[in-house]
């Protein structure tokens, strides 16, 4: 049987937090990423990221240590996309003008 985590808040902390780091260090380097692959393909990146992490996230199981590992690599790709999202809106208004 697999152990689950439910009634303890103590993990969703660890959770957040580890979520939460991997923005100091995914978004310092997303500009990096943008000038050797450009805007589009570093978004694609960080989406197709999420979408294995997801995955990875129904299957993986329910050691903290697993947990937090997991949850810091699901915030580096989840930074690495959601911070081009706004460069997407101003791309999109200069277009329009």
């Amino acid at each position: 049987m697999r152990p689950t985590f439910s009634g303890n808040s103590t993990q969703l902390i660890w959770m957040v937090l580890a979520t939460s780091l991997a923005t100091f260090v995914a978004v310092p380097v997303v500009p990096t990423f943008v000038a050797r692959i450009g805007k589009k393909n570093t978004f694609l990146v960080g989406a197709a990221g999420l979408i294995v992490m997801g995955v990875w996230i129904f299957f993986m199981p329910a050691s903290l240590p697993i947990v937090i590992v997991t949850f810091f690599v699901f915030g580096l790709f989840q930074n690495l996309s959601m911070s081009l999202l706004f460069a997407f809106d101003a791309d999109a208004v200069e277009c329009g003008e």
